[in-house]
């Protein structure tokens, strides 16, 4: 046998030997562990359940959950419902890394909520479905300096879900709509949160609604659309508050763009 011959069949006993001392009896090759993430480092998107469950972190994708920009540029990710019904599991995500760092979760499990950042960086947590199902009165605060959420009583609230919750220009929030045990509600209240009180706008909204959109203008008013009514059929109409006037009117609605249709000539 040649040197190079000889050379060749030590390697291969050499390997032969290596895997024989990392197979155990029963012939599966051992495989190394992979690392975990250590808890408190976030979780990064793609992590496998296992370890979301073990973390008890929410799903991003939890439906129903709300998603809201803090200062920051955090996302704060709040509630939502799984098959269970709803959930008060919470999040926040740095976009810069991916990672989404699990909270202690919300006072209260809810859905069907709004989620609105205040002036001072704060995020309101207002109304929804509770677990039960019940029509959720409580409210919470979210703090992200402490990455933690506060229970505040406003006084006067109504339960509501499906409502919305608009910043005024001075800091109030306008929360409208909705529904309730008895269906749609066609009410709403002015919330300031820094004194804990609710009070109901003089005037009643055009049209009870839940389910719609309400956006804060340039001149301070406050325009509400779409939605579903007390029967269920979707809303057409649009209706204006006033802050000043504490008073809803209808809208003319919104001219929403559209691509126009680009006609070419059939090849002759």
């Amino acid at each position: 046998m040649s040197q190079r011959s000889r050379s060749r069949l030590l390697v291969v006993l050499g390997l032969a030997g290596l895997l024989s001392a990392l197979t155990p009896s029963g012939g599966r090759p051992l495989t190394a562990a992979a690392p975990r993430p250590e808890a408190g480092r976030g979780v990064r998107h793609g992590t496998s359940a296992a370890y979301v469950a073990d973390q008890s972190a929410p799903s991003p994708e939890a439906r129903g959950a709300t998603t809201t920009r803090l200062a920051d540029g955090r996302r704060l990710v709040a509630g939502g419902e799984s098959a269970g019904g709803a959930v008060a599991t919470a999040h926040v995500i740095d976009p810069r890394t991916g990672l989404a760092t699990p909270l202690a979760g919300l006072q209260v499990a809810r859905t069907a909520h709004t989620a609105t950042l205040l002036p001072d960086g704060r995020v309101l947590v207002a109304g929804g479905r509770g677990l039960g199902g019940q029509v959720v009165t409580a409210a919470e605060i979210f703090d992200p300096q402490t990455n933690t959420f506060l229970p505040v009583t406003i006084a006067g609230a109504r339960a509501r879900m499906d409502h919305t919750a608009t910043v005024l220009t001075d800091g109030r929030v306008l929360i409208a709509g909705g529904s309730g045990p008895e269906g749609a509600l066609g009410d709403a209240e002015i919330w300031d949160v820094l004194r804990a009180t609710a009070s109901h706008t003089p005037g009643a909204m055009t049209q009870a609604r839940a389910q719609h959109e309400a956006e804060l203008l340039a001149d301070g008013r406050v325009r509400v659309s779409r939605g579903v009514g007390g029967d269920g059929a979707p809303l057409a109409g649009e209706e204006l508050f006033d802050p000043q006037s504490g008073l809803f009117t209808p809208a003319r609605p919104v001219r929403r763009p559209h691509r126009a249709a680009v006609l070419t000539p059939a090849p002759s």
